[in-house]
């Protein structure tokens, strides 16, 4: 995403170049996290536990359908996701994996207000998984920042591997930035073959180029996008989230 005009008026906070440029601005009301010019996350200051971008509302989608008590985020970015499930459900066992320590270093500087209490490790996710099982999480969430596509991408096998990892009874949830079309396509007949036992979704996100995959267990009763009632979410977030489920189209 890119950065909205009205951020413009802005005050940096952090700058580090490496492989690429990771910033940190503010105004009177928001702190965002920018790579390499994008937008990544954005922190409403007097309420930082709110969703501001509409992609991450999407990618959390499964909280209308079940209550996980162990998630692991790959991704941390400015912690805009655990912020979030943190607030709604405090005893969820949240692991997040981040592969840059630079931005570790921001989100615990300028993007944890509150002191929130986070396990992040600080690892390749390749390397994490070849050495650690994820059993006992019922719910993966990608959400990892990719550089501007390049030609002769390699195959998706990171998306391969988490795939494997999954139980008949957990979800995972991945946002894609750009995807072209054939990509899309042939992701989706991909994850089709990896994952028979779950549920295939992917979303659009309006006024973005952001693609949501939600791959969901199929014994979930899901029954026409009705919220369970003991949803983590707050009420006058379910109808919302509903008209987002069902705009959704099954792979």
């Amino acid at each position: 995403m890119r950065l909205p005009t009205q951020f413009r008026q802005k005050q940096l906070l952090y700058f580090h170049q490496q492989q690429e440029a990771i910033s940190v601005y503010e105004n009177a009301y928001y702190r965002w996290l920018t790579c390499s010019r994008v937008l990544q996350s954005l922190m409403l200051k007097s309420r930082p536990w709110q969703l501001t971008l509409p992609h991450h509302n999407t990618l959390l989608l499964p909280l209308l359908f079940f209550r996980p008590n162990r998630v692991i985020e790959l991704g941390l970015g400015g912690g805009n996701l655990s912020r979030f499930l943190k607030k709604i459900a405090p005893a969820i066992d949240l692991v997040t994996i981040e592969y840059q320590q630079n931005v570790i270093d921001c989100f615990l500087k300028f993007f944890n207000p509150q002191s929130q209490e986070n396990r992040i490790i600080h690892a390749d996710i390749n390397h994490w998984f070849g050495h650690h099982s994820p059993d006992g999480h019922n719910w993966i969430i990608y959400d990892i920042y990719q550089q501007p596509k390049v030609a002769n991408r390699p195959p998706n096998t990171l998306l391969q591997l988490l795939v494997t990892t999954l139980t008949p009874d957990s979800c995972f949830s991945i946002n894609l930035p750009e995807p072209s079309a054939p990509e899309l396509t042939l992701l989706l007949k991909q994850l089709r073959c990896w994952k028979s036992s779950h549920r295939l979704y992917y979303f659009t996100v309006a006024r973005y180029r952001n693609v949501i995959i939600q791959l969901l267990p199929k014994s979930w009763p899901i029954n026409g996008a009705k919220a369970v009632s003991e949803s983590y979410l707050p009420p006058k977030l379910i109808p919302p989230w509903l008209k987002c489920w069902q705009a959704g189209k099954e792979g």
